[in-house]
């Protein structure tokens, strides 16, 4: 893969050379567009691999490219090679650069299957990365989050880890170029959560479990989808409410 990268820089500064020299309108547009696709290129493939790299050190192994995708990639580096090769020769007019720029060499052997590289290398971290956070997952992620008095902060939290922890992974060739960075981040963001959702979910029950098991069935029921029904409004309840001011934080309403 190092040799694909290697060989698609070669384009870049080959045509960075070109776009300095060349005056003409309609081949400067093409050595334009077709340099900023390599550039991309070139980044996403050297992102791909710092982040192989990485995850590697960090004992998060990415798959090897499958036979067909490392064919894909020598096929790349040969068109690659060729096309720098030629673009370095000095008697190559406007419209030679136009053609060979918008030649199948270029734009399907060249840069189409280095993108195609790009995709199955971002689709095989997205994957690891998935892997991942789906080992995870705490087994009460998807309970209910109770809100008892002073654990409005607990819930708070609670609910900001879940948000963290259910969204999938998701990770594209434009992604690669950000190297490892962002990758490491979101994977430090997803483990923070875990400690977070553990950490304030024994807090939540503790300060539950200090509840009266009437007033507990309370409040675990306000705080579900259907709410609580009126008869678990008792005068114990109704005390307990009353003494930390909680009246007016809950409403009746008809079914």
């Amino acid at each position: 893969m190092s040799g694909l990268v290697k060989r698609a820089n070669q384009i870049e500064i080959a045509l960075g050379d070109l776009k300095r020299n060349e005056a003409d309108a309609d081949s400067n547009r093409t050595i334009v567009e077709t340099s900023a696709k390599a550039q991309r290129l070139t980044s996403q493939l050297q992102g791909a691999l710092k982040i192989k790299r990485s995850l590697s050190e960090d004992g998060l192994k990415i798959p090897s490219l499958p036979k067909n995708r490392v064919e894909s990639a020598t096929k790349a580096k040969t068109a690659a090679r060729r096309t720098a090769t030629t673009l370095e020769k000095p008697d190559q007019g406007p419209q030679d650069i136009v053609g060979i720029l918008n030649g199948k060499g270029v734009q399907e052997n060249a840069l189409g299957e280095g993108e195609t590289i790009a995709k199955a290398l971002a689709k095989d971290v997205e994957t690891a990365l998935e892997d991942e956070r789906q080992a995870l997952l705490p087994k009460n992620l998807q309970d209910q989050i109770t809100e008892p008095p002073g654990g409005m902060m607990l819930a708070r939290k609670l609910r900001q880890a879940r948000e963290t922890l259910v969204t999938a992974v998701s990770v594209t060739p434009s992604d690669l170029a950000g190297g490892p960075k962002p990758i490491r981040d979101g994977r430090t963001a997803r483990k923070s959560a875990v400690e977070a959702w553990e950490k304030n979910y024994s807090e939540l029950n503790e300060l539950l479990e200090k509840e009266d098991p009437e007033i507990r069935k309370f409040f675990r029921e306000a705080s579900s989808e259907d709410g609580a029904s009126l008869s678990l409004l008792t005068d114990k309840v109704s005390k307990r409410l009353k003494k930390d001011g909680l009246t007016d934080s809950y409403r009746i309403h008809f079914q």
